[in-house]
């Protein structure tokens, strides 16, 4: 059986471009499943196992918390007020988001879930945290330390907005008279 040149050399261009890290970007129509694509490109983009038990080694701030083995984490789907930014002051409840947030995760283990995003633009891991059962991500917008991220989709959106939901219409936290200003 002869084999052709031009057959042998695109099996080695597919080849070499697979070993060197190209993407060939797939058309729109092409029939794949992109929820699926996504979150197998997110978690083989970041090396981080989904459901992965990890332990958190240092809250940053209400959103942002580095893990004991050197990865720093952004947690998906809220936004934190900042207290940290090099360019904004401080905002309304930023201590206490950071601080709620180091009392449920700092120095515990938590089960790490990747985005479907898997990294923002500063590099950091977009996952979504539990700890003993509870959404700490929701747990922060729930309580009104963080409002749902609307800037990207994230996998756990419809739950986040929910919990905004009760937040606002408990008028705590971030919805509180206090910080109304700074919505």
């Amino acid at each position: 059986m002869r084999v052709s040149l031009t057959a042998v050399s695109l099996i080695a261009l597919t080849y070499w471009l697979g070993l060197s890290g190209c993407k060939i970007k797939r058309p729109a129509n092409s029939g794949a499943n992109p929820t699926t694509e996504s979150s197998a490109v997110a978690a083989a983009a970041t090396d981080v196992a989904q459901g992965r038990r990890v332990v958190v080694e240092r809250v940053i701030d209400g959103d942002t918390l580095d893990l004991a083995d050197g990865i720093r984490v952004r947690l998906a789907g809220i936004d934190a007020p900042e207290s940290k930014h090099p360019r904004k002051a401080v905002e309304c409840l930023a201590f206490e988001a950071s601080r709620f947030l180091k009392k449920l995760v700092e120095h515990r283990e938590v089960v790490l879930f990747v985005d479907s995003q898997g990294r923002d633009k500063f590099g950091r891991i977009l996952a979504h945290i539990e700890v003993d059962s509870r959404y700490a991500n929701g747990e922060l917008v729930g309580h009104g330390f963080a409002v749902v991220y609307r800037a990207r989709r994230s996998d756990r959106d419809e739950r986040l907005k929910a919990l905004e939901a009760g937040a606002k219409a408990q008028a705590i936290g971030l919805w509180g008279p206090h910080c109304q200003d700074t919505l």
